[in-house]
């Protein structure tokens, strides 16, 4: 569990963890084992209902559990409380997924936002090309399929890698963090040098992409 701010103003303390710990078994280390059970099986629970990180949402969960007690919450069955927490907080993480998706196909088909069309598509074909090919060949398989057919051609994706439906999402969403990422890397890169041209061009020497005077005339002859 991180000893961070949880849900609210409230930080996690020691004497908050070890007050969760008491309630799972008087024995420091009994409690210490069925701690990490607890914690692992909630992991499986967010990764099989489609959270993209389940091992925070457990941590949260456990948090927010650990919080409940702290403040003196009267917690007749703590492993049945704790699932009960974890399904709210299943329901918050799937409607900020569900925000989040809803850039998805726009981010892979049409490029990140900002920067001339040219810019993002040569971006993201560098960063395409960058990842590793099992990678690449998963996130065009992911995403190539048409709106219609999507669910079916990603199920049986899932099924070709011998994984749940779940996990697929996770590993697909991974690799978009890493490509989103270094397509606006490369982006940033891009507006530098566009910057820059300007200043030469001041001097006197023409702008990246752009014609001279002479070759424009050569190209109306």
């Amino acid at each position: 569990m991180t000893a961070g701010v949880s849900k609210g103003a409230w930080v996690l303390t020691p004497a908050a963890f070890d007050r969760l710990l008491n309630r799972l078994d008087a024995s420091p280390e009994r409690a210490g084992e069925k701690y990490e059970e607890l914690r692992r099986r909630l992991a499986w629970f967010f990764e099989m209902k489609g959270s993209f990180q389940p091992a925070e949402d457990a941590d949260e969960t456990l948090n927010r559990v650990a919080r409940r007690i702290d403040e003196g919450q009267a917690v007749d069955n703590l492993i049945a409380y704790a699932h009960g927490v974890a399904r709210m907080v299943l329901l918050e993480t799937l409607r900020r997924q569900a925000r989040e998706r809803a850039g998805e196909a726009a981010f892979v088909l049409r490029g990140a936002p900002g920067g001339e069309d040219a810019d993002r598509w040569t971006c993201l074909d560098t960063c395409m090309n960058a990842l590793p090919p099992a990678d690449r060949e998963l996130i065009l398989a992911y995403y190539g399929e048409e709106q219609g057919g999507r669910v079916r051609a990603r199920k049986g994706l899932a099924d070709r890698l011998g994984i749940p439906s779940p996990l697929l999402r996770v590993r697909t969403f991974r690799i978009r963090e890493r490509l989103e990422g270094c397509v606006h890397r490369c982006l940033g890169r891009s507006g530098s040098a566009a910057r820059a041209t300007p200043a030469a061009n001041a001097r006197g020497a023409p702008m990246a992409g752009s014609k001279t005077r002479m070759e424009r005339h050569a190209d109306d002859e």
